[in-house]
């Protein structure tokens, strides 16, 4: 099992340290240990104000830039084009870097025109702003239509994804495209380590819950996973994945959870969400 993904001949790692909730002294501390530990790709957003927390972990890191993939995501009052480039250079500011490696829309936003809000981006492209881009919480459709309306390929679309809900539908419009999935939250916030069939299969593995989950991550094709902890040895265990594998019985015995379709981010400004029976 590869540690990349290739998308647009684009090589991403396959896990990344996610970092909603993180902030202050906190934030950089473990943005610290997620590097010394190996991790890669770091992911935040404008909306999560840590971005100057995580610049200089970044900074202080002995890690060369250029073995770093850095992203964040332009929050939805700022999807307008010069709205969108000024809080794009602000962000390089805080992250004290002088481009981002993805730069995301955090969630559609239908009061601004879906065509120019990518206009936007795919300067903030040319101007060296970023080098890819991406959208988050993107539904089927909306996922067809950006990849319709951009210049320049999407490169992931960043959703909610985990053993407890069902994201076939988007994830299959994603894949048609070439694009990734990004997996936020997939341990369900800790929700799906509470069920039997996962702990069962981490004690055959002699693994933790969170283990098998990621592991469940990695064994489908075009998944990138974003655990967040803040406890070292829960960042050692979610990387800690690679030497072991999932039976294909073991893999359906997790799918079937999906049934229980639990979603835990649903704002009042959410899309219409894809309906997967």
């Amino acid at each position: 099992m590869s540690l990349t993904t290739t998308h647009f001949g684009m090589e991403l790692p396959r896990i990344g340290l996610g970092t909603r909730g993180l902030s202050g002294m906190t934030c950089k501390t473990e943005v610290q240990k997620a590097l010394s530990l190996g991790y890669r790709y770091i992911e935040t957003a404008q909306i999560y104000n840590n971005e100057r927390q995580i610049g200089a972990a970044i900074k202080e890191s002995k890690v060369p830039r250029d073995d770093l993939f850095v992203s964040t995501k332009v929050w939805i009052d700022d999807y307008r084009l010069y709205d969108l480039l000024w809080s794009v250079r602000e962000s390089l500011d805080r992250l004290r870097l002088d481009h981002v490696d993805l730069l995301i829309l955090h969630w559609p936003n239908e009061k601004y025109s879906l065509h120019r809000t990518m206009d936007a981006m795919n300067e903030a492209k040319e101007l060296g702003l970023t080098r890819h881009l991406g959208v988050a919480n993107f539904t089927a459709s909306q996922f067809q239509t950006v990849s319709e309306y951009s210049e320049n390929p999407i490169l992931c679309n960043e959703i909610e994804y985990h053993p407890l809900i069902n994201q076939s539908r988007v994830i299959d419009a994603t894949h048609k495209t070439g694009a990734a999935i990004v997996a936020y939250g997939p341990t369900a916030d800790g929700e799906a380590l509470n069920h039997y069939e996962i702990s069962r299969i981490a004690l055959d593995h002699g693994k933790s819950k969170t283990q098998i989950i990621m592991r469940w991550m990695m064994q489908q094709e075009g998944i990138i996973a974003l655990p967040r902890a803040t406890r070292r040895s829960s960042l050692e265990e979610c990387i800690d994945v690679f030497d072991f594998e999932l039976t294909s019985e073991e893999m359906q015995t997790i799918d079937k959870l999906r049934s229980n379709n639990r979603r835990l981010f649903d704002p009042a400004f959410a899309p219409h969400w894809d309906d997967v029976a």
